[in-house]
């Protein structure tokens, strides 16, 4: 079976790194959907939040639950849904692994 893992070519490290998160997220997408737990929202998150909104790029900030699971996932499509006019169902993608093992 065939596994990929997609991602962005950049990898952004360093002093004030959260808050330049918005000068290369530019060339990605004109808005993005924001997923992290507490410890990283509190860490980065208004400086990723306010990187993006300097750049006029739209985004919302949703926190994950901590685990994995098809609920969890379900839980952030729904909201992603509700915020977006096209969401893929990324579901369809998964591989044999935590997820298809996991409980939901």
């Amino acid at each position: 079976m065939l596994k990929v893992i997609q991602s962005p070519a950049k990898y952004l490290q360093g002093p004030d790194a959260a808050m330049l998160f918005g000068e290369y997220a530019k060339n990605l997408a004109d808005s993005f959907f924001v997923i992290a737990d507490d410890f990283v929202m509190k860490l980065a998150g208004d400086k990723v939040l306010n990187g993006l909104h300097s750049h006029n790029i739209s985004c919302h900030a949703e926190r994950f639950n901590g685990e994995c699971s098809h609920a969890e996932i379900n839980r952030l499509i729904a909201i992603l849904k509700g915020r977006c006019e096209q969401v893929p169902d990324m579901r369809s993608c998964l591989s044999s692994g935590a997820m298809e093992q996991g409980s939901s």
